[in-house]
Formats: structure tokens, C-alpha cells, sequence
């Protein structure tokens, strides 16, 4: 399972949309899809839309994804979703999931979470919870100076290692 470090900044945020109990747009869909786009938007990261296979009617001014549940989540750094499986697809593919459902929604088993993904009852909620994720799971700042600066190699010695940085950075070998 692969695990994404996000840092917001152009890495894809997929939104799947679900609305299928609905016989035209409303008030309520265009809210959460709001919320959604905004805490995706305001984190950094770019939203890629998906619409659930059901979904009966379209929405204005939205350009869906033409490609599989699997192949964005392939692509994604975390999902918007409701109450759906895309729950399960998204923590098999090492996508952290941000379940956001509508009022009095019914979650069932995923009302349980147990410390896999935030449940985000309103747009704050969301946006705060993308917000915590994508800065605790950056790396800290001296990780950084370390991969960049520190060459650990179980097999050499420490002394060994400094004594061909020097060579290499002195031309020779």
C-alpha cells in the first residue's frame, strides 16, 4: 500500500460526488459540493470531481472526471465523500479519506471510525480537518536538512561514509 505525503500545492484532491437520491440540482447539493471544493482549494490542493455511477442528473458548470473510481484515487492525495464505499477504496490505495455527510445522513458501520478519517459534519469541520492532515503528515523541517544532508548506510561506518563525501566533493574517488 502506498502512502502519499501531502503538501497541498498541486497534488489532486478527489471530491466524489453523490447526490443519486435527487431528481434535480437543490440548495443542498451545491452546498456540499461548495464546502467540498473549498477545502480542497484553500489546503493547496487541486479537486478532480467524480460522480457516483447513479447519479441521475448533472450539475452546472462541473467537468467530471472521465476516468475510473481507481484510477483517481491512483492520482489522489485524499477524497471528499459521503457515506460510501469509496471509503474502503480510498484506505486500500493509501488515500486519506474526509468523510463530509449531509445532515441526518446515515453513516452505519463507518459512523465508527476508529481513528482511520475525520467525520466532518459541517464545512469548517472539513476544512480544518484537511488542514490538520496535510501539516501533520508533512515531514518535520529537520527531516529535510537531514535526507538532504545525512547519508545513513547500515553497512558503512560512519567515519567511512564522511571520508568518501569528502573525496566526492574534492573530485576524486
Amino acid at each position: 500500500m502506498r502512502r502519499k505525503k501531502p503538501s497541498g500545492a498541486g497534488q489532486l484532491a478527489l471530491i466524489n460526488y453523490k447526490f443519486t437520491w435527487a431528481d434535480k440540482e437543490s440548495d443542498l447539493d451545491h452546498a456540499w459540493l461548495r464546502a467540498a471544493l473549498n477545502a480542497c482549494e484553500e489546503n493547496g490542493f487541486e479537486p478532480v470531481m467524480s460522480c457516483h455511477p447513479a447519479e441521475r442528473h448533472d450539475v452546472s458548470g462541473i467537468t467530471w472526471a472521465d476516468r475510473t473510481i481507481e484510477e483517481l484515487l491512483a492520482e489522489s492525495a485524499l477524497v471528499v465523500t459521503r457515506s460510501s464505499t469509496v471509503i474502503y477504496q480510498a484506505l486500500a490505495s493509501g488515500v486519506q479519506p474526509f468523510l463530509y455527510p449531509i445532515a441526518k445522513e446515515e453513516l452505519y458501520e463507518l459512523s465508527d471510525p476508529m481513528a482511520c478519517f475525520p467525520i466532518c459534519q459541517t464545512s469548517d469541520d472539513l476544512c480544518e480537518a484537511v488542514s490538520r492532515w496535510r501539516i501533520a503528515s508533512m515531514p518535520p523541517p529537520s527531516m529535510n536538512f537531514l535526507d538532504r544532508h545525512v547519508s545513513v548506510i547500515p553497512d558503512k561506518p560512519a567515519f567511512q561514509r564522511v571520508a568518501e563525501a569528502l573525496l566526492e566533493l574534492a573530485g576524486g574517488s
